[in-house]
């Protein structure tokens, strides 16, 4: 008896992504794994991110927005249509990422071998692959020194709190158990917070050291990061930490005071301290206008935890 490999679906949410989405759709359908559907989401681009994907890849589904939603609220569109579709794995990547061949075989080999995963994500390099990504490397303590993603463990796997979004593979299961990403997040954190509640489902979090990606990063640092850019950020932060589950509220709370604090105080440059200060300002106006939904939020994803 023949057993058909499990469906996956492969969501991009690309915005103004022209440099890089083209390399990222080649790299999914050169993959060695052969059972599985392109989205993306494109967040109204304005360059010719759409125009590459209709001249080039015309089998691809587009789903085409009419206003940039973020990254979180973008995937959850895919997400959508994916559960639709019946799919067992949802395969979630930015547009600058590219995938080394037997990525998709070798995450879907082990998380097959292991129903406790939920969540998984590969290896992530720098996008030339001269060495471990160095975001990665510092969320994960992995030694500076390997350069070979081989060398970084010895297992299939290792459990992991959290993984970074950029390329992230669910079991369809989590998503129909916690649902998708939390719309109250425009931009950064909400990986975290999608990866937290399905832990404290009792799902667990991996990193799967043979399947590797290479990530561009997009993204800035933050001497680089713009006010609007930085603003995101701080809320979303704010956010995810008063949705701990873990925690008590008034915990939850006492701890986003205190990083707030730290955070506008944490060296003596006035106009660093001035930035941050309006920065934690406007962050806490957003706070305090979805304090009711952060909580009602926080409350539902507590109440649907599984027994």
């Amino acid at each position: 008896m023949i057993t058909q490999s499990p469906k996956i679906i492969v969501i991009i949410v690309s915005y103004n992504g022209e440099k890089w989405i083209y390399d990222c759709i080649r790299s999914i359908k050169s993959n060695s794994y052969d059972h599985f559907e392109i989205v993306v989401v494109d967040n109204a681009s304005q360059d010719a991110t759409v125009s590459i994907i209709r001249e080039n890849f015309r089998e691809i589904i587009l789903l085409n927005q009419k206003r940039n939603l973020g990254f979180g609220r973008g995937a959850n569109v895919g997400i959508k249509y994916a559960m639709s579709q019946k799919t067992d794995y949802i395969l979630l990547l930015n547009q600058d990422i590219k995938l080394e061949g037997n990525c998709i075989e070798y995450m879907i080999a082990v998380c097959e071998q292991n129903i406790a995963i939920g969540i998984a994500s590969p290896l992530q390099m720098n996008y030339d692959g001269s060495q471990i990504d160095p975001h990665f490397r510092r969320l994960y303590n992995v030694n500076s020194d390997i350069k070979n993603p081989n060398e970084v463990v010895s297992r299939d796997s290792f459990e992991v709190d959290t993984v970074i979004g950029a390329s992230i593979l669910f079991r369809a299961t989590v998503i129909e158990t916690i649902g998708g990403f939390d719309p109250i997040f425009f931009l950064y954190h909400e990986e975290g917070d999608l990866c937290r509640r399905a832990k404290y489902n009792g799902f667990q979090i991996h990193i799967i050291p043979r399947a590797v990606v290479y990530h561009k990063h997009m993204q800035l640092a933050p001497k680089e990061m713009t006010f609007k850019a930085k603003f995101c950020s701080t809320y979303g932060y704010y956010i995810y930490t008063l949705k701990n589950p873990f925690l008590p509220f008034h915990q939850n709370l006492h701890t986003m005071l205190t990083q707030m604090k730290e955070w506008v105080c944490r060296d003596h440059n006035i106009f660093k301290m001035i930035e941050r200060f309006l920065i934690n300002a406007a962050a806490a106006v957003v706070v305090l206008i979805y304090l009711h939904r952060i909580v009602k939020s926080r409350t539902t994803d507590m109440m649907t935890k599984r027994q």
